[in-house]
């Protein structure tokens, strides 16, 4: 520096400086003009070269990803970060690459310092941290439940927003029963989403706001209405109009929505909406039923334990038909069938008297001889109940209750008919090849036939279905037993007497 400073003071100044001939400047001059431009274009041109250089990067990068091919995603999002260090949508994009390559520290890292919680940062990025919190296979403290929120609602914040986020909160507030926020986010999405105006109505009768939920479900009911007049062909907006119009308790108006679809007699999902209405009728109205579903609840849709007038049992009874005509053998039909059947009050004797004088007169024979027969066969009279039960399956071949309550009686009896016990309840599965109930029937009587393997088989399935059902394991263990698994056969039987000692409420057959 000093030696600098010393050429500058013996030579540039006095010898260069004050010497120099300005004449000579002026000739010069155009040519450091057109250097400069020329210096100037270089670089203009070198930082054209440098943005079209990160373009094509980038562009490897998404076809990169496209392919599965992370190790050249990798390298392409590392020569990018060197030309774009600061760019949060490559520094994003680089750790979410490092995810494919099990870099877990280091991806995490990244993230966090795009998405820090103190101020909104990378929105792309507080949602993917949330992602990660959801995604763990423990339940979440408390603790993590509000950092979770906090993610969701910070990947909110920006141009990156996040709009799927929402949705989540609506979800998390809906667990833990927050009303008021549910509420909040569902008011910010129903604008663009019209289709959530149901789970908002939904919520405002959580919250108690009845006046709210009838004018919101009112107005899905007019959207869904104006999407099937725009095309009558739409069955999933039929379907969402009818279940608008049942939060309304609007039945009637309901039942000629879903009859007036060119599917209601074929359709499975229409037969299962219509039958369900029809018990709601039948149980006088009960509550509404949650959005996206018309009803789940058994006992909201059963008749009433309480005294009825001969005419309303007989309406009961002509909706239960209805009801049967379009989903015989939906779970809740078959579920308000039991309940008709088997109710030990004066009631249920009062329903059977009159069942009998139905049965009388030619009134809907196929229900009411299995209501007849299902009650018979839980009090044990085997007679009345095969007499019964026969007659069903006579009438309607495909009511799989009935054919299944009566194998299961014909297997119990004395002497049992295990043959053509396995034949009912084949044809019953052939209608519900995934009804428990059904395959434990089967796989009792295949126990009895001495078929251990085919046994064992039926009623594995229902432990998925049905763990604690103390008799499917009692039947496990025999059959381990038969075929010499001791082990497996102490463990069911353990298992069983574990369950016997549990009260369990009588239950006849399905």
């Amino acid at each position: 520096m000093m030696a600098l400073l010393e050429w500058f003071k013996e030579w540039f100044w006095p010898q260069y400086w004050l010497s120099r001939q300005w004449s000579s400047l002026w000739k010069g001059l155009p040519a450091m003009i057109c250097m400069g431009i020329g210096m100037a274009a270089l670089a203009a041109v070198c930082r054209q070269d440098a943005g079209a250089l990160a373009a094509r990067y980038d562009n490897a990068a998404t076809r990169a990803h496209v392919d599965s091919n992370p190790v050249v995603e990798n390298l392409c999002l590392r020569r990018l970060l060197v030309l774009q260090p600061t760019n949060r949508r490559t520094r994003y994009q680089y750790a979410a690459a490092l995810a494919c390559q099990n870099e877990n520290e280091g991806r995490t890292q990244i993230m966090q310092s795009l998405a820090p919680l103190d101020r909104p940062g990378y929105a792309p990025a507080h949602y993917w941290l949330a992602q990660q919190l959801m995604n763990t296979k423990t339940a979440l403290s408390p603790a993590k439940v509000k950092l979770l929120e906090q993610r969701l609602e910070l990947s909110l914040v920006g141009e990156d927003a996040q709009p799927a986020a929402r949705l989540q909160l609506v979800a998390i507030a809906l667990r833990s029963k927050r009303w008021e926020v549910a509420a909040q986010h569902l008011e910010e999405l129903v604008p663009r989403r019209p289709d959530l105006q149901m789970a908002l109505a939904s919520v405002y009768r959580q919250q108690g706001n009845e006046i709210w939920a009838t004018a919101t479900s009112g107005r899905a009911a007019a959207y869904y209405a104006r999407l099937v007049h725009q095309a009558p062909q739409d069955d999933a907006s039929r379907l969402h109009w009818a279940e608008a119009l049942v939060f309304q308790r609007n039945l009637r108006e309901a039942l000629k929505v879903l009859q007036a679809a060119d599917a209601a007699e074929t359709d499975p999902r229409y037969g299962s909406a219509i039958a369900q209405v029809f018990l709601m009728q039948m149980a006088g109205a009960g509550p509404s039923p949650a959005p996206s579903e018309l009803s789940t609840s058994a006992d909201a849709l059963t008749p009433a334990n309480r005294p009825v007038s001969t005419l309303e049992l007989a309406s009961q009874i002509e909706l239960l038909e209805r009801a049967i005509h379009y989903a015989p053998n939906h779970p809740v039909v078959l579920n308000a069938i039991a309940q008709l059947s088997t109710q030990e009050t004066p009631e249920g004797d009062q329903a059977r008297s009159w069942l009998k004088e139905a049965l009388a007169r030619g009134d809907s024979p196929a229900t009411v001889h299995l209501i007849l027969g299902t009650a018979a066969a839980t009090k044990g009279d085997v007679k009345d109940a095969v007499f019964h039960l026969e007659q069903a399956v006579k009438r309607d071949p495909k009511l799989a209750m009935a054919a299944n309550n009566l194998a299961y009686v014909l297997a119990d009896s004395d002497p049992s008919q295990l043959e053509r016990a396995l034949r009912l309840v084949d044809a019953a599965l052939h209608v519900m090849p995934q009804h428990p109930e059904i395959r434990e029937t089967r796989g009792q009587i295949l126990l009895l036939l001495g078929r251990h393997q085919e046994a064992i088989l039926d009623l594995e399935y229902v432990l998925k279905k049905l763990p604690s059902r103390r008799r499917v394991h009692a039947g496990l263990a025999a059959a381990y037993r038969a075929l010499g698994n001791l082990d497996l056969a102490e463990l069911h039987k353990r298992m069983a007497e574990e369950q016997e000692n549990k009260p369990v409420p009588a239950q006849p057959p399905h």
